[in-house]
């Protein structure tokens, strides 16, 4: 969708079309996320990733959350790389320039929380455990999943995982 990866204005229904599936795909916190420079998604070696680190504005919850995630290719396909470009293009210091610091901890994820919450109520979708965290816990059973089965797959059925 073009409006997706080149918004003519940056509102929270554009960034939420972004925060769902980067948080699906890449395990990442709502306010990682929400934080995000447009310096803190890089290109090594032909790799894009996120280089999560604490900065003014946005302190990571522990010392482990200071990581490098790469990018999932679903997020390439669906035009990510396209969408970096035209955030710095614009000149943006943030990746999501719609969000603005709120609530009582003043983050940017705050009102993003919120309007998450108004999204999935208008899909019909009520439950409790439907929180936007949801996301990066789907993603975390996904990845044990897989590795669950290659480690099952290498030890049982002598099958090479690599």
């Amino acid at each position: 969708c073009a409006e997706r990866v080149q918004p003519k204005q940056h509102t929270i229904e554009t960034t939420l079309a972004w925060l769902i599936p980067i948080a699906l795909f890449s395990g990442m916190r709502l306010d990682e996320i929400c934080g995000l420079r447009t310096e803190h998604v890089r290109r090594e070696r032909r790799v894009l990733y996120f280089d999560l680190q604490s900065h003014e504005g946005r302190r990571l919850k522990t010392a482990a959350a200071r990581r490098l995630v790469p990018v999932h290719s679903e997020l390439l396909r669906m035009g990510f790389s396209s969408y970096i470009a035209h955030i710095r293009h614009e000149g943006h210091e943030y990746l999501f320039p719609a969000l603005k610091p709120g609530g009582p901890d003043n983050k940017r994820s705050w009102y993003a929380s919120k309007r998450f919450v108004i999204y999935r109520r208008s899909l019909g979708v009520t439950a409790k455990e439907t929180v936007f965290h949801c996301f990066p816990v789907a993603n975390l059973q996904a990845v044990k999943t897989i590795y669950a089965t290659a480690v099952i797959n290498a030890f049982i059925f002598c099958v090479n995982t690599r």
